[in-house]
């Protein structure tokens, strides 16, 4: 029995060299759905203009899952997050273990968990 995936390519870390939107494109092209990461730092708008179909993306703006404030603080900026994902129409939204400045909870890397829009 073969089972299908579904693969996605993270527009953050591939053609660097690029637009952000238009590595959202060569990814399309390629037959891959889109992840991206930090949204804030690119034009929504643009993004959408793509057509590409996008996987996840981080659903928080700031905090982390270290400590207690930090959980508080990343739950309190989903709701942006969420009204983006909903835009591009992503199924999917990514908390990780460590913040965006790299400060992590632990020291082998980060964790991430899906939190389904």
């Amino acid at each position: 029995m073969t089972a299908e995936f579904t693969l996605a390519v993270c527009a953050e870390m591939i053609f660097t060299e690029l637009p952000i939107t238009e590595r959202v494109r060569r990814i399309d092209h390629l037959g891959f759905q889109v992840e991206i990461w930090d949204w804030t730092r690119h034009d929504i708008h643009k993004l959408q203009s793509t057509g590409a179909t996008f996987s996840s993306m981080t659903g928080y703006v700031t905090g982390d899952l270290i400590d207690p404030d930090g959980a508080d603080e990343l739950v309190a900026t989903q709701s942006k997050s969420i009204a983006v994902a909903a835009r591009l129409d992503i199924p999917r939204l990514k908390a990780g273990a460590s913040d965006k400045a790299g400060r992590s909870d632990h020291q082998e890397g980060s964790h991430s968990v899906d939190v389904t829009a």
